[in-house]
């Protein structure tokens, strides 16, 4: 499907724009839907996790953040090498914290580095490269094995013990 032949109500794209904005569901929701101050974060939180798993919905997201990323002139390979900065900065960091003395030239580099990164940035950086890459995610030969072995058992089942 062509992507301007998709159709979202007003609220609907609204979502989308606003979820690429902050990428929070319940935060998207919250915006888009005007909802009361009252209504709590659990509803918007369903609310806004229904809307992203609407799939011309997602077809825009998909479209809104490559329109983003294209605007900014950024790739994957750059937000890869940033993470992977991050990373290495962290790794020099913990080879100067673990040298019994320091020049003085190493002791400005460890508070140097101290101050620009913390362990918090090292820990996001390695959880942002692993989503980024799909890391997380189960192994897909794996899933795809379960598949084709539960389809043996069913065709087995359905011709008769055959």
């Amino acid at each position: 499907k062509d992507i301007n032949e998709i159709k979202l109500t007003p609220k609907q794209r609204n979502f989308a724009e606003h979820y690429v904005d902050c990428g929070n569901g319940a935060e998207a929701y919250r915006r888009a839907y005007n909802v009361k101050p009252t209504t709590s974060n659990e509803v918007c939180a369903v609310k806004g996790s229904e809307l992203l798993h609407n799939g011309n919905i997602s077809v825009i997201i998909k479209d809104l953040r490559k329109q983003q990323a294209d605007r900014f002139e950024i790739t994957r390979s750059d937000v890869a090498q940033g993470y992977l900065e991050i990373i290495n900065a962290w790794k020099r960091l913990m080879v100067l914290a673990s040298k019994e003395t320091l020049s003085k030239d190493e002791k400005q580099k460890f508070y140097l580095l101290k101050e620009m990164v913390k362990g918090s940035d090292y820990r996001g950086a390695y959880d942002s490269l692993a989503k980024m890459f799909g890391l997380n995610e189960p192994d897909k030969t794996q899933i795809d094995q379960t598949i084709k072995e539960i389809q043996v058992v069913i065709n087995r089942g359905s011709n008769g013990g055959i």
